[in-house]
């Protein structure tokens, strides 16, 4: 049957293979206050032959954790070649270096949380970082 495959130019649609894996743990608590742990797993595959990643989960609410629309949001980065994968762990392309402080996007970010990072970029002299932070602020006092 392959060489059929080959002779009508038919591509395998390969395999995927698991490229980051995360698990959550949920505490339930019973009436009778007895408390048990349930567990929901997270993995993010990718198939070589079409270049695709996709999100799989398992286990118990995993649609409800709050792991879930991190990883969803890291699956579409994927996708979109804006982040990559080396090592078993997800890293962004960040071509302005300083987008993001401790993973977190300055865009996002609250008044005291720009405050707080603004102080530890000055006391590590990272003055490009400062000034994206103090722009940050900026906006909040308008």
């Amino acid at each position: 049957m392959n060489w059929l495959n080959k002779l009508l130019g038919v591509k395998p649609k390969g395999e995927f293979e698991v490229v980051y894996s995360k698990s959550g743990t949920w505490e339930i608590n019973t009436n009778i206050n007895k408390m048990y742990n349930e567990y929901c797993h997270f993995d993010i595959l990718y198939n070589d032959v079409t270049k695709k990643y996709k999100l799989e989960y398992r286990g118990y609410k995993p649609e409800s954790h709050s792991l879930y629309p991190d990883l969803f949001k890291y699956m579409r980065l994927l996708n979109e070649g804006l982040a990559y994968h080396k090592g078993g762990e997800l890293y962004t392309y960040d071509e302005t270096d300083g987008g993001k402080t401790n993973g977190k996007d300055i865009s996002s970010m609250n008044e005291t949380e720009c405050q707080a990072y603004l102080n530890m970029a000055i006391q590590e002299e990272n003055y490009e970082l400062a000034d994206k932070i103090r722009k940050q602020l900026e906006k909040f006092r308008d």
